[in-house]
């Protein structure tokens, strides 16, 4: 009886303990048929943990085979159990009950007696905890794929120029992001009629469509189009889109049109088809980031051939300009950035004298224009904006005019870091505005000589003729005078306005032969000539040549003149020296000035300025000192041929 009482005891001791655990509990027992053999397994307990995990009462479910209670895991319990009996070791096994919505981890061994016992650990959370790991790392690891084909298709729009090959590597991570197997991309047509197809990419089927077939927006491209935004349909075949596709077109199950907008306006698509699941809103979302790309890449290159059409513009007008055009930095250190090839014709130096030498350009400069230059290093300067006029001294020594315009080059913060020129070279204009000077001068004096010399010559002609019955001898000779003074005159304003207008086309000529040629007409003076050189002139030199022997002969009572005739210093030198009563001191350094005259027969004071402005137009000089004993000599230097 105590035994009894104990083993009451253990059980319902026993019984307690397996209520109160965490874990569902089951006892089973085998199912014998009537001739004994093995047909199954019955609940022959449980505990209040497994009745609440399978919603059952003990009512229900004791005495019952397993099959009747696990419609779902039955199978799986029922061959853990078969493995339990046969090798006497515990079995373990994950088990999802759709019915219950829950994941349980099933240990079944078995006990004395022929039982078996299975707990039911419910790990649903665990579960659920790691297949939304697994989601999320499978997400994550979509993502990460998605970002690498993002980046290299920046990648593509930032490093290649030619849109042709970058559309093509968007495209191409456009499909491996959707998943679609063809599609093209075009771009639209100038009249906005027509998709121009760019490539395509039929997926390996079959397509019979002629290829240079138009490609016109209508159906769901043409959505697309209207509305500027990605579409798409997964039962194309069945769409009311299918009957704009042409006869022999590849079968495509899904369609998405992805618009390529440049400042607001749709310019262009790509197509994308037969994905092997639908399209959704995420492969919209991924498609119009490429598509935003691909814009962006047409957009640039479109900048691009615009850049280097002007570029090439510019580099033509700039290369082929007959002006300097130039830009010169501060920054990081004074240099030239550019110089057009005009620079070897104009200075003498090339643009790559300018490139190794920052500071040619301000050598160039006549030391007297300098202080123009230097007022351009302020970014305020009174300089920038207007015409400067400067002398620059070429490689070969030249001086020559130039008219600059230079404008400031500033940075982001307002600094001046250079500057943009044009120069231009005007010495020939510079030459025309003396020459126009010269010749107002010229017919100042012209008109003056008219109104005054000649003028008074003629009243006294007039006055004589009225007495002409009765002109005795010394009247005669005053009015054969005053006409020879006129006539005189008239010969000198005609030299000089020859001096004026000659010396544009100088040619070589013999300075001995002029000489000759013009002491024909001084037969009772003494000539003796020595030497000979040839000289760049014209028919002027007659008129130098011949208005200084007159004016030895007339004004300085000379009866004998030497000539030497030499070279020096590179130079043709001309030296004639007489033996006349000389030119006074006072008047020597005013001797080639307009209206100066000396002598007891003061003639016009024209013909040494006519010398002198003819010799300067040749490019030489003339100067007069005394000739010992006595007289005058003028030395003449012109240039050689």
């Amino acid at each position: 009886m105590q035994i009894e009482r104990n083993m009451d005891l253990n059980e319902d001791t026993c019984s307690k303990i397996m209520n109160k655990m965490p874990n569902g509990f089951a006892c089973y027992e085998a199912i014998l048929d009537e001739n004994g053999k093995h047909s199954g397994y019955k609940i022959s307990d449980i505990n209040m943990e497994f009745q609440r995990l399978f919603e059952v009462t003990r009512e229900e479910v004791l005495g019952k085979p397993i099959f009747e209670i696990f419609t779902e895991i039955g199978k799986s319990l029922s061959d853990a159990l078969d493995k339990v009996a046969l090798s006497g070791k515990s079995v373990r096994f994950t088990k999802y009950s759709k019915k219950l919505n829950r994941y349980f981890d099933v240990s079944a061994f078995g006990i004395d007696g022929g039982k078996f016992v299975t707990i039911f650990n419910d790990i649903t959370e665990t579960k659920l905890y790691e297949l939304k790991l697994v989601d999320t790392i499978e997400n994550y690891s979509k993502i990460q794929s998605e970002l690498s084909n993002l980046i290299y298709a920046t990648q593509a729009v930032l490093e290649l120029e030619d849109f042709q090959k970058a559309a093509k590597k968007l495209f191409d991570v456009c499909r491996n992001l959707t998943g679609a197997k063809s599609g093209y991309v075009a771009l639209l047509s100038e009249d906005g009629k027509e998709n121009e197809v760019l490539f395509l990419e039929s997926g390996g089927l079959p397509c019979s469509v002629d290829p240079y077939l138009p490609m016109p927006i209508r159906g769901l491209r043409a959505e697309s189009y209207k509305y500027a935004k990605a579409v798409y349909d997964n039962d194309f075949m069945k769409s009311e889109w299918i009957k704009f596709m042409p006869e022999g077109h590849v079968d495509l199950n899904n369609v998405m049109f992805v618009p390529l907008i440049i400042k607001e306006k749709v310019v262009g698509l790509i197509g994308l088809a037969n994905k092997d699941e639908d399209f959704n809103d995420r492969d919209v979302s991924l498609a119009s980031a490429i598509g935003r790309l691909t814009s962006m890449a047409l957009y640039n290159s479109r900048q691009m051939e615009a850049l280097k059409e002007s570029e090439e513009k510019y580099k033509k007008v700039t290369e082929n300009a007959k002006d300097l055009i130039y830009t010169y930095k501060f920054l990081p250190k004074p240099h030239f950035a550019y110089v057009s090839p005009s620079a070897t014709e104009i200075t003498g130096y090339t643009p790559e004298d300018h490139y190794k030498d920052p500071n040619l350009g301000f050598k160039l400069v006549h030391p007297d224009d300098k202080h123009l230059l230097d007022s351009l290093s302020v970014a305020d300067s009174p300089s920038f904006g207007k015409a400067l006029l400067l002398r620059w001294i070429k490689k070969n020594g030249e001086v020559i005019w130039t008219e600059q315009n230079n404008a400031p080059i500033f940075d982001e913060e307002n600094n001046l870091i250079g500057i943009q020129g044009i120069a231009r070279d005007i010495t020939e204009r510079k030459l025309g505005e003396q020459r126009i000077m010269e010749l107002n001068d010229a017919l100042g004096l012209l008109n003056k000589i008219l109104r005054h010399d000649i003028l008074n010559d003629l009243t006294i002609i007039m006055n004589a003729l009225d007495l002409a019955e009765s002109m005795d001898k010394t009247i005669k000779n005053k009015t054969m005078k005053a006409v020879e003074k006129s006539i005189n005159l008239i010969e000198q304003m005609r030299q000089l306005e020859g001096a004026l207008s000659f010396g544009e086309t100088l040619e070589k000529i013999r300075v001995s032969e002029i000489i000759k040629d013009v002491i024909k007409n001084y037969q009772t003076t003494e000539f003796n000539i020595n030497g000979d050189c040839t000289v760049l002139a014209d028919e002027a030199l007659s008129s130098v040549i011949d208005n200084i022997v007159r004016n030895a002969i007339v004004h300085g009572k000379s009866d004998a003149i030497d000539i030497s005739i030499k070279e020096a210093d590179g130079h043709c030198e001309v030296k004639i020296s007489d033996n006349g009563t000389g030119i006074p001191n006072e008047i020597k350094d005013k001797i080639f000035d307009e209206g100066e005259s000396f002598g007891s027969t003061r003639g016009s004071g024209l013909g040494l300025y006519i010398v002198k402005k003819v010799v300067e137009k040749y490019g030489g000089a003339i100067t007069v000192e005394d000739n010992r004993p006595k007289g005058t000599t003028f030395t003449l230097k012109f240039k050689m041929e």
